[in-house]
């Protein structure tokens, strides 16, 4: 990702990440998560953004989890 500073969460999740002690490891573009996963021997079955992911998972049963609107889930298999 070229510009992450303008995501309104990116100065709350680096202030995170720096309390935490964590390194910031990298920010990846959807659309090159299928080559990235390709480098490892994996091929994309599925890239689902916070909604979806909260629609699928978590509401049907009843859960909560904080999520930012630029974090993704991706499956993939082998």
């Amino acid at each position: 990702m070229t510009n992450p500073e303008l995501f309104p969460e990116y100065k709350s999740l680096k202030k995170q990440i720096n309390m935490m002690g964590a390194a910031w490891i990298y920010v990846l573009d959807p659309s090159q998560m299928p080559e990235y996963l390709d480098h490892y021997g994996l091929k994309l079955i599925e890239d689902i953004g916070k909604v979806e992911f909260l629609e699928r998972y978590f509401l049907p049963i009843g859960r909560e989890i904080e999520l930012m609107s630029v974090e993704r889930v991706a499956f993939a298999e082998v």
